[in-house]
């Protein structure tokens, strides 16, 4: 059985999701509001990772009811590491993680290792590093189009994106 498990998926990654979901027998969609997004059919948990424990075991509690994950797509700020540690440490193999890692307080890349290390053996982590596109003498942050176009670059291809410029 083929299993998406999404966590921060909602917001700038929605289209994405709504691109990816469709081919997965169950997906599983975490994030503060999941309840709110518009996908059917799909199961939602509503937690926040800043709260560490409760994310962990309603995380869990869900897997264990929907089953093992296959591919799982993950936007988790620097608040949520501990979370998204535990929960990467939490996923068996044969899973594919893509990862969308934020540049605003610095280059991310460095934490990918980091990252892939969190990760049981057989579990492959692909990371989406999201950037700043130049205009002029000036930059602009990514459109939710080009992160979504990144992140469906990586889920296709199993191989590490960067969008935009890391500075």
């Amino acid at each position: 059985m083929s299993h998406l498990l999404a966590i921060g998926a909602t917001g700038m990654l929605g289209g994405a999701l709504r691109v990816i979901a469709p081919g997965f027998e169950e997906v599983t969609v975490v994030a503060r509001r999941a309840s709110a997004f518009d996908l059917d059919p799909a199961f939602f948990v509503d937690v926040d990772w800043t709260h560490t424990d409760a994310f962990v075991a309603m995380v869990s509690g869900a897997l264990s009811m929907q089953g093992p994950v296959t591919k799982c797509l993950l936007w988790v700020h620097d608040a949520g590491a501990e979370a998204l540690a535990r929960t990467l440490a939490s996923l068996e193999a044969p899973c594919e993680v893509v990862h969308v890692l934020g540049s605003a307080s610095g280059d991310p890349r460095a934490e990918i290792e980091r990252w892939r290390g969190a990760c049981r053996a057989g579990v492959l982590h692909t990371s989406v590093t999201l950037g700043r596109v130049p205009g002029g003498s000036s930059y602009r942050w990514l459109t939710h189009a080009e992160i979504c176009d990144g992140v469906l670059r990586a889920w296709r291809t199993g191989r590490d994106v960067v969008v935009g410029e890391v500075v």
